[in-house]
Formats: C-alpha cells, structure tokens, sequence
C-alpha cells in the first residue's frame, strides 16, 4: 500500500508522463501562499497537459527553496496567488529576498512570478514609486505599483484583461474570472526596458489599460514575467491551459534561441526510466567533445550522486547507483556540459 501511495503521489506532482517527447522544458512551481484553495496545484495541473516535467515546492511547509533547486529547473513559477500576507516572496518579513537576487543574478534564469495582492503584502499603500538601487526596479522591472483593482477603481473590480498590442507572447486571450470582476489584482508603471502583456480592460473601466502584466529582460540576461492577477482565477480551465501553454511555448523558443547561439555545447538528453531503482541510462542526440558532469540532488539541494561522464560510441551512458545510496523519492538529475545547464524529474522507487 505505502508503495502504491508514494507512486500516486509522485505522479500527482510531477508531469512524468509526457504527451510531447520533445519537450525539454523543467518548471518549478512555488507555492507561496498558506491558504487552503488549493489553487497552486490548480495552476500547476496545467502542466500535465502540457507534457511539462514540474515540481510543486509548497513554501509554507518547506521555507523557501533552495538556490541550488532553483538553478536546477528552467523556468520558475512563483505563485502567491491571492493571499497577501507574510509572503516568502519578501522573505516573509517585508524585505528584499536575497535568494531571488541570487537567482535573478543568474543569466539563465527564468521567473514567472504570477498572483493578487503580492505588492500590497509590502508596500501596503499606492502610488509606490521605486529608483534604481531597489529590488523591484533592478530585478522586476517595475518604475511604479500604481493601484489595485477594486482599491482604486471605486470598489468595482476588473472585469476583464487583455493583451497588450505590443505584448511580446504570440498567441495570448481576453481573460475573465470566475467572478463578474476580479478584485486587488495589481497595476504596475513599468520601466522602457521592459514590455506590456497584459492591461486592464473594460471600455467605461477607471483603470482601463492600465498594465497588470509585464516581461522584463534584465541587463544581465536573465529573465522576469510578472502577472499582476491570480491566473488561477480565470473563469475556466481552459483559458488558464491556453495562457500557460502560450507561456510555456514562448520560454521554449527563448531557451531554444538561447541553446543555438552555442551549438558546440548545446545537448539533448534523456534519463529513463523516470522510475528507477538503483540503475539510470543517459543518452544524447549529440556527440560529446568533453565530459558531461552529472549530479543528482535531493530537493532540499543535497547531493546524492556526482559522476563524470566521458565520450562514447553511442552518446548512452550507465548510471549505477549503490544499494542504499538514495531513498525513496523524487529528485533532480542535473546535467552540465559547456555552457548548457539542464534538469530532470526523477523518482526512486
């Protein structure tokens, strides 16, 4: 029975069973909020669809996750949707989080951060306006948190959002809620570096195309999209599916961009079985020209294994692991090769 749950539960948390084989995309889906809604893993079940390999991390539980996770996927979502109190996206103390500068401070990184409220957790009061030398400008790109829906629009809500013309993420929709108007999602003034997604809609609407959304490409190449509304709210499952796929799509082409300019050390890989016991096979498109590093961590960010990998004839490799060296559980296999740095989800059984 134990060994029946724990499979469940892996396969509940993890998109393993992936209905795009090409897909190569490892997401990270923070769950910053301690109310009982459910509504990370709501957003989160997007990515099974997808054929997304994902990790719900549920801060709450757990504490912020750890640099070394972070690094380890693509793309992370950080989700605090509609509960704007003592978040870990401030460190839970209304200051700057050292480990999302840490992060960010990395080229490669990627996040999505997406939910109600999360400004008000802070700042508390609107117009806030931020100067160079402050985290929300250096590292989310933002000038201004200017209003809240329902705060500032005369106790309306929003009824509706919509993508900008300039929005840089093809294939983007109208979005309504499942309420007649969504309230506290945020408006922000954005730096001219940075892009508009999405802006409030409504044509008789006070805050009518104000920006709820925005993509930010930092100086240092690493990457930032926030959604000033809790995606989980749209008013059905699909919309919310058409936004995330359009997303996830759209960081596939940046990563894919990313790899091509390097060629020489750009791999493509796989691990099998995604269930293992004590054996892993790696096999890459490409030939290798110098040794792959592999790691596999825990997902509290400890080792568990750290092996050189030389090249062969046929780009496979055998994994074996020693009795007794990992438990039961899900872990992160890490690649390292040149300048390509890629993860994916495996389960020990």
């Amino acid at each position: 029975m134990k060994f029946i749950q724990f499979i469940l539960l892996a396969i509940t948390f993890c998109g393993f069973f992936q209905s795009n084989l090409t897909a190569q995309i490892t997401v990270l889906v923070v769950d910053d909020t301690p109310d009982d809604f459910d509504n990370t893993l709501y957003l989160a079940s997007t990515l099974d669809s997808l054929g997304i390999d994902y990790f719900v991390h549920d801060a709450e539980l757990s504490g912020t996750p750890d640099i070394s996770i972070l690094t380890a996927f693509d793309v992370v979502f950080w989700h605090t949707s509609t509960w704007g109190l003592d978040l870990l996206l401030w460190d839970n103390k209304d200051e700057d989080s050292q480990l999302l500068k840490e992060y960010l401070d990395q080229p490669n990184a990627k996040l999505w951060l997406i939910g109600n409220d999360f400004m008000f957790d802070r700042y508390k009061t609107v117009p806030t306006n931020f100067e160079p030398g402050s985290f929300c400008y250096d590292y989310l790109g933002m000038k201004s948190y200017v209003a809240q829906s329902y705060g500032d629009d005369g106790n309306v809500g929003v009824s509706f959002v919509k993508p900008a013309s300039d929005n840089p993420i093809p294939d983007l929709k109208n979005m309504s809620w499942q309420f007649a108007t969504l309230w506290w999602a945020d408006q922000f003034l954005i730096r001219d570096e940075a892009k508009p997604v999405y802006l409030f809609g409504g044509d008789d609407y006070s805050l009518k195309d104000g920006i709820t959304g925005y993509y930010f490409l930092r100086p240092n190449g690493s990457k930032v999209l926030t959604f000033g509304f809790d995606l989980s709210l749209a008013s059905n499952f699909s919309t919310m599916n058409q936004t995330v796929r359009s997303v996830i799509d759209w960081w596939q082409t940046i990563i894919a961009s990313t790899n091509n300019n390097d060629d020489t050390t750009h791999l493509t890989w796989h691990v099998f079985p995604t269930l293992f016991s004590n054996e892993l096979t790696m096999h890459t498109k490409e030939s290798i020209q110098q040794p792959i590093n592999l790691k596999i961590y825990s997902l509290e960010g400890k080792i568990m294994h750290n092996e050189q990998l030389y090249p062969t004839n046929n780009n496979s490799w055998q994994i074996i692991l020693p009795e007794n060296q990992i438990n039961q559980g899900v872990y992160l296999c890490k690649l390292n090769y040149g300048s390509t740095t890629s993860s994916k989800i495996i389960v020990k059984m």
